[in-house]
């Protein structure tokens, strides 16, 4: 929460309404992430649709000053159906929300599918857990929320401002709810699905070895170098002369030259260097098992006061739907007589509910005796 504290807001968006989100496309093929300062119509009723990357990532701070250095102020309260709802390749977690107190009512209806319709298996797309339904109406608390409840309380520590929550009715989350808040109160169809991060918005460990091969190559160059000779033949003249006769002799001294032509090679050894680069990825997989352990004695009689809690629960949305009933009827009840019908069928109700709080006593006392034995 500090960290996200401590961004800037992205762009044209350092202070705008819940509801002019809707119809956002940030469709490009590239991973982003977007922080978005919301400080007005913290209350909504309608689908705020939003269509993104698989890898993006939107972080919202409900806040209505766009302060969060004096604490998350105002209160984020969908209802009546109003949801964001993540389209394209987006899925409700690729959405971070930081605020200080939540609340909901019910009203409207679930966001079509793909959004999780209920609490079910594989991010909300699978088939229900035991026991479970589908959603019917509601404020959609879609992604991740981080929420400190009402601002009252200062840590010197970490600057963060937190308190209570108030009251839930109808809230549903899909995606998950992480908070420092002092105290909460879940009622009347409060629930939820846990969604896994988007796999585009996690982080990936590449190792890469990169080796480089050089070849050195000399180059040489061989010359000839040649001498080249010359022959001469020197001639000598004799000439005789008888006093009778003469005679004359002539002797023809031809010289002869020989020249030897040489012809020089060079030889020249052209090199080519050649670089080799390998890179090699290496990518980490990580299994996860799940053993599943025979059930215990102890893991039986945990189940039996986990099923007497959840009754408890049924009947506390009992008892708060009828108080939401009289409410109702005092809105546009006509006459007297339609308040004491009111009032009768709410006391008939109230009378079963104190019969099913007898049993269920009657079922702990049992449940504490086992327990005790064993």
């Amino acid at each position: 929460m500090v960290q996200i504290n401590g961004l800037p807001a992205s762009p044209g968006y350092s202070s705008v309404s819940a509801t002019s989100l809707n119809g956002l496309n940030t469709e490009n093929g590239i991973n982003e992430v977007f922080v978005i300062n919301i400080t007005s119509e913290l209350n909504f009723s309608s689908e705020i649709q939003i269509t993104g990357d698989p890898g993006d990532v939107y972080i919202l701070r409900w806040d209505t000053d766009g302060n969060p250095s004096n604490g998350y102020q105002g209160q984020v309260k969908p209802q009546s159906g109003g949801a964001i709802v993540p389209l394209g390749g987006l899925k409700a977690t690729n959405f971070i929300n930081v605020c200080g107190d939540i609340a909901s009512s019910g009203g409207g209806s679930n966001p079509a599918p793909p959004y999780p319709q209920g609490p079910r298996f594989d991010d909300g797309q699978g088939a229900l857990i035991t026991g479970g339904s589908d959603f019917t109406e509601g404020g959609f608390f879609t992604g991740y929320w981080l929420t400190t409840g009402s601002p009252d309380i200062y840590d010197s520590v970490t600057g963060i401002y937190y308190g209570a929550t108030s009251p839930l009715s109808n809230g549903i989350f899909v995606g998950g709810w992480y908070t420092i808040t002092t105290q909460f109160s879940m009622t009347s169809g409060t629930s939820g699905v846990y969604v896994t991060p988007n796999p585009a918005t996690e982080p990936t460990t590449t190792t890469t070895t990169t080796t480089t091969t050089t070849t050195t190559t000399t180059t040489t160059t061989t010359t000839t170098t040649t001498t080249t000779t010359t022959t001469t033949t020197t001639t000598t003249t004799t000439t005789t002369t008888t006093t009778t006769t003469t005679t004359t002799t002539t002797t023809t001294t031809t010289t002869t030259t020989t020249t030897t032509t040489t012809t020089t090679t060079t030889t020249t050894t052209t090199t080519t260097t050649t670089t080799t680069t390998t890179t090699t990825t290496s990518t980490t997989t990580t299994t996860t098992t799940t053993t599943t352990s025979p059930i215990t004695i102890q893991d039986a009689l945990t189940d039996i006061v986990e099923s007497i809690a959840l009754e408890e629960t049924g009947l506390a949305h009992i008892i708060n739907a009828e108080g939401e009933k009289i409410q109702s009827a005092l809105d546009i009840a006509v006459s007297i007589d339609d308040l004491v019908t009111i009032n009768s069928s709410v006391k008939d109700t109230l009378v079963n509910v104190i019969k099913m709080q007898l049993l269920l006593q009657f079922k702990l006392e049992q449940a504490k005796k086992m327990i005790d034995e064993n």
